[in-house]
């Protein structure tokens, strides 16, 4: 909030303030992979694949609904020519629709101990299924 508040009151903040939250920025992935890397270490994961609802919940999350979600701002746009969406945008939310589950469900879920096994095998699979499911969308839509 307070961030908000001061670019909207064109607050210039000092270098010596912004270097420092630069640096603690862009360790950001770095340290959330190697959470995640000791995650897969440390849970026991293997069990989830055996699960067939998280390759339901694969096809649906990563190829049905970007597809649908096209199909529908594609159908809208055209319904709508005012509306401030280019084909570029369209395209561009689709492939951000498919991309896999991010790795801080499985940090969120492993710190509330909520069925940490399965969101830890969630996100291995769904990065390991991005590579044929982004495939297929963009193969559709491009």
């Amino acid at each position: 909030m307070l961030a908000l508040i001061l670019i909207l009151l064109g607050v210039k903040v000092p270098d010596i303030i912004l270097k420092p939250l630069h640096t603690i920025g862009n360790m950001a992935t770095p340290m959330s992979l190697i959470y995640l890397g000791g995650l897969f270490a440390l849970t026991k994961w293997w069990g989830v694949l055996k699960r067939y609802e998280l390759y339901a919940g694969l096809v649906a999350k990563m190829i049905a609904f970007p597809l649908a979600f096209y199909a529908l701002l594609t159908a809208l746009t055209g319904a709508s020519p005012q509306l401030p969406i280019t084909h570029d945008m369209v395209l561009m939310i689709t492939v951000i629709a498919g991309l896999p589950t991010m790795t801080t469900i499985a940090m969120f879920t492993g710190r509330k101990n909520n069925m940490p096994e399965y969101a830890v095998g969630f996100v291995l699979v769904s990065t390991l299924f991005s590579l044929a499911s982004l495939t297929i969308v963009s193969a559709v839509v491009f």
